[in-house]
């Protein structure tokens, strides 16, 4: 599949949010950063001078902050990047406040929702949405999207789930146990699928060890390393309190 969709060139246009990591080893799915709103008009501008692919990685408070006339730009220049918004329902880099996606006013009072997935394909794009928690179907979906963007699409990828901090919290205010995942030593390999695939600062090689080890005080429950593992050395120790997953996939919550 990296090979037909030629993934291995791809230009990653990035934006200013906490997605900006994604500069970072595992990723390395950012390039550029230069202001809120940047990464569509940058990717623009390349999509004109450059043959390879040209994604351009944005976050919700963003895009409506400063990414749609960038996106309007996009399609009334005939640019030919593909834009992916990640969608985690709130303004997470600054530290979680409401914005016109959230359905909240800046005072916590309700709000209409604005869409953008529908602003997405009001502009003219042909909009895909995954939820990342369901990892294959994800995977699916996105090799779709990339498949008709290479083929001449005009494209938008919406990533939507709740930012960890914050389902971490909602979960503390509500009382609801989020599920807490552990590695089960006699399975693991010490390959270290779980560390250098996610990333994640739950997890964590112990002094004198090879293994890695999950922090239970700041597992949030998404199960991401347990599907990397490719030995399933990764389990749920304590399963979550029902209807967990809501915390991660609602809007709001009441």
């Amino acid at each position: 599949a990296a090979n037909k969709l030629r993934l291995r060139n791809v230009i990653y246009t990035g934006d200013i949010g906490c997605y900006t990591l994604g500069y970072q080893k595992p990723f390395e799915t950012q390039m550029t950063c230069f202001e809120m709103g940047g990464s569509i008009g940058v990717a623009h501008g390349l999509s004109k001078v450059v043959e390879e692919p040209v994604i351009a990685v944005i976050g919700d408070s963003t895009f409506f902050h400063a990414g749609i006339p960038g996106s309007i730009n996009l399609v009334y220049n005939y640019g030919r990047a593909m834009i992916v918004v990640l969608d985690n329902y709130t303004t997470a880099m600054t530290g979680h406040q409401p914005h016109p996606g959230t359905g909240l006013t800046a005072t916590g009072s309700k709000a209409p929702v604005v869409e953008l997935v529908e602003v997405l394909k009001s502009i003219g794009f042909n909009v895909y949405v995954i939820n990342p928690l369901n990892i294959r179907e994800s995977l699916d979906t996105t090799v779709k999207a990339l498949e008709e963007y290479l083929s001449g699409g005009r494209v938008a990828l919406v990533s939507r789930m709740r930012c960890s901090l914050e389902a971490g919290r909602l979960s503390r205010e509500k009382r609801i146990s989020l599920p807490i995942y552990a590695v089960d030593e006699d399975k693991c390999t010490g390959c270290m699928a779980c560390m250098n695939l996610t990333a994640c600062p739950a997890i964590i090689i112990p002094e004198n060890s090879n293994k890695p080890v999950i922090l239970e005080d700041m597992c949030l429950g998404c199960g991401l390393c347990a599907y990397v593992c490719p030995y399933k050395a990764i389990y749920v120790k304590k399963p979550g309190d029902e209807g967990w997953e809501k915390l991660y996939t609602e809007r709001t919550t009441s």
